[in-house]
């Protein structure tokens, strides 16, 4: 049986239903659901931002609002229990300012756990441009024996109109893409369990093409003391783009109990790419974590990095599933993720850097670190990511920049598209580069290797003594060669002796001895600029023609891989060739050695044959008549006995099958009418359940009825008690009226006869 609740603005009703539909899981693209985000006119002017009372402190770590962005879990868990009463919500008044978007809308906030402090923080409320078709189920603390459990809450469908609840559904059996990603603009999207016909049916995952700015949510159970209630996927969108999100407070002393307090949010998180680098992930907790959680550990609990959360298969996210299909405007080379990465690298080897835990105390330690390593370098940029809550001020002053950078990127929108595509073209040029280098090489080592198999590179003694390596041309002769292959003349190759003859020779004279050594011409200073620009152009003339030889290799190598694809397939055509003619070959040499057994077996019976008394040539060995005529009809009833034996196989061979189709219906219907009782005796254990929780329940009521019937009773006999004792004691002290005398009764009597 499934619960089902109905999701009424004041009332929350649970229903009863036997079948619950529920959506596929198939990524859809968001296609016209809602228009692109558009900036619109300045806001107007906003109120200075008030200072920070001293009974609450503005937190610069901690949990991230539910409705903004949640962490994926493919198996629904419970929270961990917390042994202190949550305070009551607090009247929390939405910020003036409002962003813009299609569809905002304000989410108010909540109380968290802090392991840190051993104390509840309120999570301050969100602007959130709603996704789209979505509706926001807010979480709530439940009472669970002596302690207090949280539900968190999740995004459903805005028409659904009924909540249901579920049993727990078996754990995932996703192990990540077993085929290859057609592409890089795909991504993966995880398998999950659908509940169908009372029973759970597994889907499957699947490869998804990636969207631009939307980030696509998988389904998933959300656990509540009820049952799970199933969430479907849905399009997002990015994180930078989702609203605004205002930083937690720490009340250090309990204001928010007095009459008529209320709390207004006034300093926001700057939620730029450089905040994802210091968000973190725990174990059985549907929050994201922001803040100084480096190898912070707090109840044996200790807190990950987002940015390699999902290295295993079972720790999918989507955040980061997105990120890593998006490349870095910082540095191309990179994507989102491997850059976060590297500035998380940063900040474990350098504390200094670290966000703090508070505002104030954020602020105090980057003066102090401007005032002892200065403002300039690459300190300060660290020190400024990590500097993420602004005011209202900042925060005005950002969106602004952003409007402004929207509003240049749609008049600019093909110049905008042109840069993109330059980049995409350096990238390609990049990887071309490298792959060309890669086949220069091995090009290279393949020459050496043919070589040294060829035994050409052989070596000699110079008459200096040294060992020169004799077909392995000189650097200028390199360049030579280069610069005639340019020009289209050839050059021949100069043996030893010429290379020695073509440069100029001084005699020295040392200790009686003659030396002769080449003398090496050095250029002056003046004409060191010209024989720089000289061996410039000649270097780019070298590089051009080494990426034509490389391009020209490529397509001798496309060509010959071609050439070797047709001679093969011309090889696998000529060998099926001559196997089909030395098959026809062994049939003919097969035929002919019939046709001889039959000659020879001809004149054999020609040779045996003998004269009749009549004189006349009969053959021993031919047949009469007769005998034609009986093996006739003996071939005859061979055949036909042949066909009856196929006929009574094919017949034996058809009843078999029918036997066997028979035999399976028998089994499935066998198999269905178990299933059938099986359904029945589970339905009439869970009616017999029903109804004896009923009864229980009836009789529950009635005993207590009977109870409460009776303490009235009680009540009502012993009031009349009271009433009867109250009224018997007032009887009992009623004063009695004086005694007259028989002399007063006299006169009295004598005085009313006058």
């Amino acid at each position: 049986m499934i619960k089902m609740t109905t999701l009424c603005p004041n009332i929350a009703t649970v229903l009863t239903v036997s079948v619950l539909l529920v959506s596929a899981a198939f990524a859809q693209e968001p296609g016209n659901l809602i228009g692109t985000n558009s900036w619109g006119e300045v806001p107007p002017a906003i109120p200075e931002v008030p200072e920070v009372p001293e009974d609450l402190s503005i937190l610069t770590r901690g949990p991230l609002h539910e409705a903004f962005a949640s962490a994926h879990q493919q198996d629904p868990q419970s929270s961990d229990l917390v042994f202190k009463a949550p305070p009551e919500l607090i009247d929390e008044v939405p910020p003036e300012y409002k962003p813009e978007g299609n569809n905002v809308q304000w989410i108010s906030g909540y109380w968290a756990w802090d392991d840190s402090q051993s104390d509840f923080i309120w999570i301050s409320g969100i602007w959130r441009d709603v996704p789209p078709t979505r509706r926001w189920m807010p979480g709530y603390w439940d009472s669970e024996g002596s302690g207090y459990r949280w539900v968190s809450g999740f995004w459903t469908e805005e028409t659904q109109q009924e909540l249901g609840y579920l049993p727990a559904p078996p754990a995932s059996i996703d192990q990540g893409p077993s085929t290859v990603a057609p592409s890089e603009e795909y991504f993966y999207v995880p398998g999950n369990w659908q509940f169908q016909n009372n029973n759970y049916r597994w889907l499957a995952g699947h490869w998804q093409p990636v969207i631009e700015n939307w980030i696509w949510v998988p389904a998933r159970y959300v656990w509540t003391p009820n049952g799970c209630v199933y969430q479907s996927g849905y399009w997002d969108y990015e994180f930078e783009n989702r609203g605004t999100c205002f930083a937690p407070v720490h009340f250090t002393q309990p204001i928010y109990r007095t009459a008529n307090y209320s709390y207004r949010p006034s300093y926001a998180i700057n939620l730029n790419i450089d905040f994802l680098t210091h968000m973190f992930v725990r174990p059985r907790c549907g929050h994201y974590f922001y803040g100084d959680w480096y190898g912070s550990s707090f109840n044996n609990v200790s807190y990950r990095p987002w940015v390699s959360h999902n290295s295993h298969y079972r720790n999918y996210d989507p955040l980061l599933t997105y990120y890593r299909c998006r490349r870095s405007s910082f540095d191309s080379r990179y994507n989102v993720v491997q850059y976060l990465a590297r500035q998380h690298n940063f900040y474990i080897k350098n504390r200094d850097y670290r966000p703090r835990p508070t505002y104030k105390a954020q602020h105090k330690h980057a003066r102090n670190i401007e005032h002892r390593h200065g403002s300039r370098g690459h300190g300060k940029d660290y020190l400024h990511k990590s500097s993420y809550v602004r005011t209202y001020k900042d925060l005005r002053k950002y969106d602004e920049q952003r409007r402004k950078q929207s509003v240049t990127n749609n008049q600019n929108g093909p110049k905008k598209n042109s840069v993109k595509k330059h980049r995409k073209v350096a990238e390609e040029e990049l990887r071309n580069n490298r792959r060309k280098m890669e086949q220069r090489a091995e090009l290279q080592r393949e020459r050496k290797r043919q070589e040294h198999a060829s035994q050409k590179h052989r070596v000699a003694k110079h008459s200096n003594g040294k060992i020169r390596l004799q077909n392995i041309p000189s650097t200028r002769e390199r360049e030579q060669d280069r610069l005639s292959k340019a020009k289209g003349q050839t050059r021949q190759p100069k043996s030893n002796a010429q290379r020695r003859n073509s440069q100029p020779e001084r005699h020295t004279q040392s200790r009686g001895k003659t030396r002769t050594t080449q003398t090496v011409t050095r250029p002056s200073p003046g004409k060191k600029t010209a024989q720089q620009e000289q061996a410039r152009r000649l270097q780019e003339q070298a590089r051009r023609s080494l990426q034509e030889r490389t391009r020209r290799n490529q397509q001798d190598s496309a060509r010959k891989a071609q050439q070797e694809q047709t001679r093969r397939a011309q090889q696998e055509q000529s060998r099926r060739a001559q196997q089909d003619q030395a098959k026809r070959a062994q049939q003919e040499q097969l035929r002919r050695k019939q046709q001889e057994s039959l000659r020879r077996a001809q004149q054999q019976n020609s040779r045996n044959t003998t004269r009749n008394t009549s004189g006349k040539m009969r053959m021993q060995n031919i047949p009469s008549v007769q005998q034609r005529e009986q093996a006739a009809r003996k071939a005859q009833q061979d055949s036909a006995r042949k066909a009856q034996q196929q006929q009574q196989a094919k017949r034996a061979q058809q009843e078999q099958a029918r036997r066997a189709q028979q035999e399976s219906a028998r089994r499935a219907q066998q198999a269905k009418a178990r299933r059938a009782q099986q359904d029945a005796a589970r339905k009439s254990q869970q009616d017999q359940a029903r109804r004896a929780q009923q009864e229980r329940s009836r009789q529950q009521a009635a005993q207590r009825a009977r109870q409460q019937q009776s303490q009235r009773d009680a009540a009502r006999r012993a009031q009349q008690k009271s009433q009867q004792d109250a009224a018997r004691k007032a009887k009992q002290n009623k004063p009695k009226p004086p005694q007259e005398s028989r002399s007063s009764r006299l006169r009295n009597r004598s005085s009313k006869k006058k």
